[in-house]
């Protein structure tokens, strides 16, 4: 899906189910909304017919609306995998719509706890990551982290996200812990 708003239509109302870009001076946010719409619903136009003729089959007398806006109108309800957080802020989702968050992980299938585990229970611990996306360069946070903390009585376990530890990438302090994946 791209950004926009999707305007849904229930009993007259219209609400949004997808939020706006933020906005800025100028910007004609119904407009660039409309556009997208109607864009969206012409390339689903074939979708859209197909899910209507399907439900006519099952005695669906109804007229659905655009098939992306179907999918969470219809059911009683429509769990999405995120946070409010990660959304746009809107105030007149349906109510049909609930923000779930993320399922848990699985348990992994082999784990062996590091050395250092115990340690976790003996002082207070912060937890370091500069993310899984920006993690090419370590001096954007972990080293300056690092180095602030260097003296603090807490243990500092930085996760990279999967990023190989390069040798003399960092400096690493007698109270710190790197791992390379955070889980």
């Amino acid at each position: 899906m791209g950004l926009g708003i999707f305007p849904l239509t229930r009993s007259g109302a219209e609400l949004t189910m997808m939020g706006p870009p933020p906005p800025r001076a100028g910007l004609d946010v119904r407009g660039a909304a409309a556009a997208f719409n109607a864009e969206l619903a012409a390339q689903l136009t074939g979708a859209t017919a197909h899910a209507q003729y399907v439900m006519a089959g099952l005695g669906a007398t109804a007229m659905l609306p655009v098939i992306s806006d179907a999918q969470i109108l219809l059911p009683g309800v429509f769990a999405q995998l995120t946070v409010p957080s990660f959304e746009y802020p809107r105030i007149d989702a349906p109510p049909a719509l609930w923000l779930i968050g993320a399922l848990p992980p699985g348990p992994p299938t082999v784990w062996q706890p590091p050395s250092w585990w115990p340690e976790l229970s003996q002082r207070r611990v912060v937890a370091l990551t500069q993310g899984t996306v920006a993690d090419h360069d370590l001096t954007d946070l972990v080293q300056p982290a690092l180095d602030a903390l260097a003296d603090e009585g807490v243990l500092v376990v930085a996760g990279l996200g999967g990023r190989e530890i390069v040798a003399g990438e960092l400096r690493v302090p007698s109270n710190a812990r790197v791992v390379e994946r955070a889980c």
